[in-house]
């Protein structure tokens, strides 16, 4: 039984491809052929248009992709260059304003030129000379007539120097109203204090900024300010900064504002140090 049904679907075959051949060799069924012939052609046609668009359409994507990444590169780099600009830029304006200045030096102190290293901490800095120089506790560094800070510890080759921004450091200060610096020496630094003072207050390291404290209100104390060291500790009449960021609570007692310090210390590392004898 098996057998026969073999055999019955092999006639079946044998005549299945014989109506092929015969569909495809007779010029009659030619119109049959033709249109199958296109229904698998515009089939296969439509599949290949398909297969293009999605690979155009993955292409775009993938184009449209880089085309983000590397403007994302190119604002990282901008923001990279300008902040190395905004550096050349800070450091050029001091060293001008510096170089602009009076030496703001008294001829009748003894005064040592030294190099000065920031820590770590950004809280105190190294000075390269020492007690075998001359340098003492106390003495000052200062850039021109800007107040840097005071030696604290001495060793016979170099010196430990307390900054402003320490958070140990507490100096009394004169708020005055803004003055044309050039030729401007320290006794008319001191003489301008006494005449033209608006407030006096505290200047108290925070570890990264330097904050004024205890500003008398009503005083008429505005941002550009000059803040004046006032201290009997230091003993000298030095610019230590500008009010910024000057407080406004009417119901306050006294007010606070920042401080903007004069020199960036990244950039300048030479001053000079006056030796108490």
């Amino acid at each position: 039984m098996d057998t026969i049904s073999q055999n019955n679907r092999k006639y079946w075959y044998i005549f299945a491809a014989l109506c092929v051949l015969l569909m495809l060799s007779d010029s009659r069924l030619g119109s049959i052929r033709d249109y199958l012939s296109f229904i698998y052609s515009d089939y296969g046609n439509s599949q290949i248009e398909a297969g293009s668009n999605v690979k155009g359409y993955f292409t775009l994507f993938g184009d449209v992709v880089e085309i983000r990444n590397r403007n994302e590169d190119l604002e990282s780099e901008n923001l990279r260059l300008k902040s190395e600009l905004d550096a050349v830029n800070l450091k050029l304006n001091q060293l001008t304003q510096i170089k602009n200045s009076s030496v703001f030096v008294d001829s009748s102190k003894k005064y040592l030129n030294a190099l000065m290293f920031i820590k770590e901490d950004g809280q105190s800095g190294i000075l390269t000379e020492g007690s075998k120089n001359g340098v003492r506790p106390r003495d000052v560094v200062q850039l021109s007539q800007y107040y840097i800070g005071s030696v604290v510890k001495v060793d016979q080759g170099s010196s430990l120097v307390r900054l402003p921004v320490s958070r140990s450091s507490y100096i009394k200060v004169a708020i005055v109203k803004p003055l044309k610096l050039e030729g401007f020496t320290e006794k008319n630094l001191g003489e301008n204090i006494k005449k033209q003072t608006k407030s006096l207050g505290v200047a108290v390291g925070k570890g990264d900024v330097v904050m004024l404290e205890n500003i008398t209100v009503d005083k008429g104390v505005a941002d550009g300010d000059l803040v004046v060291i006032n201290d009997e500790k230091i003993g000298r009449y030095l610019i230590l900064g500008r009010v910024v960021g000057l407080s406004d609570d009417p119901a306050s007692s006294s007010l606070t504002s920042g401080i903007e310090l004069p020199v960036t210390y990244d950039y300048i590392n030479n001053y000079i140090v006056q030796i108490n004898e």
